[in-house]
């Protein structure tokens, strides 16, 4: 799977991580002005009944951006010499953080959504106030931990391609790439296909000039 997303065109990512969820979206105005003008006044609740749906398509891209980014790391790191490898026990840490709060927030809005007509607000107050004030640091942190994944994605590609040690500057490039992956992916994607491809050749030896075995 990971060796697929990596051989994967450039055009292809974008259509699944990009192209899905403007579908998503699109499905979503048009069902909204149909509800509209089917019902007179408007019932919000069917509105909200089909939101988890786009949930679902979000939560497709999500998984196929954030797979391309393990793919990278873990597939470069097999090219990248011993000395310069990165601490993958970190990056996996770090990686995984911002996957599982995301997939927390995802069941919990489908299930609000799902569930909104029956549902009543909480009577005190204080709980609402008390998870505002924990969701904001897990949310806080996250976002760094999505940082150090483009910051590793940077570093791993830049390893694999030089073969020597890098400082941040000589990859910021390819970091700023992985957090705009809109325009990254037409520019890192061919530069992964190669690295894929001479990695899936054949090693060729050669006994003398003539004979090829």
């Amino acid at each position: 799977m990971l060796d697929k997303l990596l051989k994967a065109k450039h055009w292809q990512l974008f259509i699944i991580v990009v192209g899905v969820p403007v579908i998503a979206q699109s499905i979503f105005m048009a069902t909204v002005f149909s509800q509209i003008s089917a019902h007179n006044p408007p019932n919000p609740f069917a509105l909200f009944s089909i939101m988890p749906w786009m949930f679902v398509f979000y939560l497709i891209s999500m998984l196929v951006l954030f797979g391309w980014f393990y793919a990278i790391v873990i597939k470069m790191d097999a090219r990248i010499p011993a000395e310069l490898k990165l601490n993958m026990r970190r990056f996996k840490i770090f990686f995984f953080i911002p996957l599982i709060y995301f997939a927390i927030i995802f069941s919990i809005l489908i299930f609000v959504m799902t569930n909104i007509e029956t549902m009543r607000p909480p009577e005190n107050i204080g709980f609402i106030v008390s998870m505002v004030f924990l969701i904001i640091p897990v949310h806080l942190f996250s976002i760094f931990c999505i940082g150090h994944t483009f910051y590793c994605v940077g570093k791993s590609i830049k390893l694999a391609e030089v073969q020597r040690a890098v400082k941040f500057e000589d990859f910021v490039g390819e970091f700023f790439l992985a957090w705009f992956y809109l325009v990254g992916f037409w520019i890192l994607q061919p530069r992964l296909n190669k690295l894929a491809n001479e990695e899936s050749k054949p090693e060729i030896i050669y006994k003398n000039n003539s004979d090829i075995i």
